[in-house]
C-alpha cells in the first residue's frame, strides 16, 4: 500500500514484501516508440516481510522507513529481519501483531520523519474500530504528544510550504 521515490529508486509496499525498483535510462532509450519513454524501472530486490500491513513509506536521505500497520509501529528497513521497529506511540504498550491503533500515515519536516496519524488512540487489539468515525489522531513523533484529536479516519499527513497538511476531517 506504500510507495517511496529517491535517487531513481522507487520502494512499492505491498500485501507480503517491499520491492524496490531502480531507473534505468539505458533500458528506457530503446523501449519502443523511440524517444517517447524518459524512465524504466526495472525490479532490483524483493524483501519479504510478512503480513505487517505496510502503510505509508518514505526515505529519509537513503533510508527506507515505512509504517508497520499490524504492530502498531514506525520501521526501517533491514536485510536482515522483516523490519525494524524505530518508533511507536506512547499509548502503545508493546508490539504485537494486533493492529492496536491503525498507524497509517506519516509527514517529513527537515527530512525527517515527524507526524503520524491513526485512526484510534488504543492499545487493544483492533480497539481502534470501535470508534473510527471519529477517533482519529495526529501524533507529533518527537515529542510524542498528540496534537490533534476527534479526526475522521485520517491519512496522508504531509508538510508542505510551512504547514502540515492532512486527509481527514474534525466534528
Amino acid at each position: 500500500m506504500g510507495l517511496a521515490f529517491h535517487n531513481n529508486r522507487l520502494a512499492v509496499g505491498t500485501a507480503q514484501e517491499i520491492i524496490v525498483f531502480r531507473n534505468v535510462p539505458a533500458v528506457a532509450s530503446r523501449l519502443e516508440p523511440p524517444g517517447k519513454h524518459d524512465a524504466c524501472f526495472l525490479p532490483r530486490s524483493l524483501h519479504v516481510t510478512g503480513d505487517i500491513q505496510i502503510h505509508e513509506m518514505v526515505y529519509q536521505e537513503d533510508e527506507l522507513w515505512f509504517i508497520n500497520t499490524r504492530f502498531s509501529c514506525l520501521c526501517t528497513h533491514d536485510e536482515d529481519h522483516s523490519f525494524v521497529p524505530r518508533w511507536w506511540p506512547r499509548f502503545i504498550t508493546g508490539l504485537a501483531a494486533e493492529d492496536r491503533c491503525h498507524l497509517n500515515g506519516i509527514a517529513l519536516a527537515d527530512g525527517k520523519p515527524r507526524w503520524m496519524t491513526a485512526l484510534g488512540e488504543t492499545d487493544s487489539a483492533g480497539g481502534w474500530r470501535e470508534n473510527k468515525k471519529d477517533g482519529g489522531i495526529l501524533i507529533d513523533i518527537d515529542s510524542g504528544e498528540i496534537v490533534a484529536r476527534k479526526l475522521s479516519m485520517p491519512h496522508s499527513p504531509r508538510w508542505h510550504t510551512g504547514r502540515l497538511w492532512l486527509a481527514g476531517m474534525r466534528y
